[in-house]
């Protein structure tokens, strides 16, 4: 999938298990076990994440990327958490040990509240950046409000929460703190507006809602 996040783009190439983040000269791409930058043209600046582990610097599969300030947060799939670094790599923070498991995606809201998506628990987290729990949103269902394994999440201009409620095959909108539904949509299928198994969600500048329509191999954009 594809984010935007104050011009920069990252993009997700799930079967080889990377990501790149296209930016100010340089891209970032990030393999199932490290994250690595270069420069527009492939010339090599830095990786970080050395072979597969669990300190501070390592990863173990991560799962998505995002961007906080001059921060990077990864979703570190396999360790259960996220991992926060600054630019050059270095260390900042763990965020989510012992609370979340096997993060998928996560974005930063305006409060600076980090919600992180947990398909295998099948519920959003929000969490603080000094890793205090907030709140989870949702259960496992059908119903508004419940997910099925909600693989994708981001937040639009008004700071509502958009998820991608994968198995459920649909878009869920939620209110800033997560307690009201505001909107659901889509069925599964491949007509127009219909979904099979999205993974991603973004929100683009003209406030619509873009999502990765996995299994439909296709791109879907609605308003919002």
């Amino acid at each position: 999938y594809q984010r935007r996040v104050h011009g920069n783009f990252f993009f997700s190439t799930k079967k080889k298990k990377k990501k790149q983040l296209l930016a100010g000269g340089h891209s970032f791409g990030q393999d199932r076990r490290r994250y690595r930058m270069v420069r527009d043209g492939a010339a090599f600046v830095r990786t970080f994440g050395p072979p597969p582990g669990a300190g501070d610097r390592d990863f173990d599969c991560p799962a998505g990327v995002c961007a906080d300030g001059n921060n990077i947060l990864v979703e570190d799939w396999d360790n259960n958490r996220i991992v926060v670094v600054c630019r050059d790599g270095s260390f900042v923070s763990t965020v989510g040990e012992n609370l979340i498991k096997n993060p998928s995606s996560a974005c930063v809201n305006a409060e600076g509240l980090i919600i992180v998506a947990e398909p295998e628990n099948h519920r959003l987290q929000m969490l603080t950046r000094d890793d205090t729990f907030v709140r989870a949103l949702g259960s496992e269902g059908t119903a508004p409000g419940q997910f099925n394994a909600p693989r994708g999440v981001c937040v639009d201009g008004h700071d509502n929460i958009v998820v991608a409620d994968t198995y459920n095959h649909r878009i869920q909108v939620f209110s800033s703190d997560g307690t009201a539904v505001l909107r659901t949509f889509g069925t599964r299928g491949s007509g127009a507006g219909q979904l099979n198994w999205p993974y991603a969600v973004c929100v683009d500048r003209g406030g619509n809602i873009v999502a990765a329509d996995t299994f439909n191999n296709r791109i879907q954009q609605f308003r919002s």
